[in-house]
């Protein structure tokens, strides 16, 4: 089942008066972002600017770079999606379909922003304009949480509670594939460079590869309760790379399941989200909450040296992460801000 709704409105008064009936996209313009920088030099490696005009309580979850150059964040707490000009800081916001929680964003093979929508248990293809269409997930109650672009010209997405990998094409057809593992709780899920799709499963400690044709392999972590969280692939070695939420480690992983490496987390931080490769500086970059530490931003280097750069903002509960031209995008959920490191 689909729908589709659009709707405009001119100001950020009026959007906090109205909302577009049945759902779909209302437009915002705040032309005056306010930025946060942390006390190195802007353009220094290492350094950090926070964009912190994002509406009141919006709770950004996860990011992409679009299509259009731009960097486009789910706002789980407010049914939004939000839209940054990297070049001028300017914020554009794009209502979702009411009550739908977005979560998990990419941009798909058609050029359009897609997004999974965990409170209403649909999956949105947006265009760049704010044009939405709304697909609605066969198993109900599914707890939809990532989304990425396939080898196959699909998405492919997870469902936590359903215990399944998703499958849509452009067009919105969906398949779902069940996951061996009860209760596997599947969370974050990428391209691999064998072509496969690969994701965790979080209360299963284990990695699972699915192919294209829906074929699922699972593969142990290194321990039991290690809490797999967030995935990359490091096209450069023609591996996998994933953090440990629950035991503060990173490890990196062969296409045939092999555990290459574990790496801990320096006591000064812990909790790692979400990780991902950027091929400026062949390093993983990741998000992580600060278990007896600040709120950072980690690199990892393929051999496995870390670097943690604080974030200026204090409790600021990072969370997804991804790689642009310009730096290396992260949103900030509790600090309510979108934040650029350097690499």
């Amino acid at each position: 089942m689909l729908s589709t709704v659009r709707c405009f409105q001119l100001g950020m008064l009026i959007s906090l008066l109205t909302a577009c009936a049945g759902g779909g996209s209302l437009t915002v313009s705040n032309p005056t972002p306010v930025a946060r920088t942390s006390a190195a030099p802007p353009l220094s490696a290492g350094s950090i600017t926070e964009y912190g005009s994002l509406p009141p309580l919006s709770s950004p979850e996860r990011i992409t770079l679009g299509p259009d150059g731009a960097m486009w964040f789910t706002e789980n707490a407010i049914d939004q999606v939000g839209r940054l000009d990297p070049i001028t800081s300017r914020m554009t916001q794009f209502y979702a379909m009411p009550g739908c929680a977005p979560v998990g964003i990419a941009t798909g093979p058609d050029g359009n922003i897609w997004y999974t929508c965990q409170g209403t248990n649909q999956i949105t293809r947006m265009a760049t304009n704010g044009l939405g269409t709304n697909f609605s997930v066969p198993t109900a109650n599914s707890n939809l949480s990532s989304i990425t672009k396939g080898p196959d010209q699909a998405l492919w997405f997870t469902e936590s509670d359903a215990n399944n990998i998703g499958r849509i094409s452009t067009s919105g057809s969906i398949t779902e594939f069940h996951i061996p593992t009860m209760n596997a709780q599947p969370e974050s899920i990428t391209t691999g460079p064998d072509g496969n799709l690969w994701f965790t499963e979080y209360a299963s400690s284990k990695i699972g590869r699915i192919t294209p044709a829906g074929s699922i392999t699972e593969f142990p972590t290194t321990l039991p309760l290690e809490g797999p969280w967030g995935i990359t692939s490091d096209a450069s070695t023609g591996t996998l790379w994933f953090t440990e939420l629950d035991s503060d480690h990173i490890e990196t992983m062969t296409t045939a399941g092999t555990v290459i490496a574990t790496y801990a987390i320096p006591p000064s931080g812990g909790n790692p989200h979400h990780i991902t490769f950027n091929e400026a500086d062949g390093d993983l970059w990741f998000t992580q909450t600060g278990s007896s530490g600040p709120d950072a931003i980690g690199r990892i280097t393929p051999m496995g040296a870390i670097t943690e750069f604080s974030i200026p903002t204090a409790n600021s509960a990072p969370s997804g992460i991804a790689n642009a031209p310009n730096g290396i995008w992260f949103t900030e959920k509790s600090g309510n801000a979108i934040g650029k490191i350097v690499p």
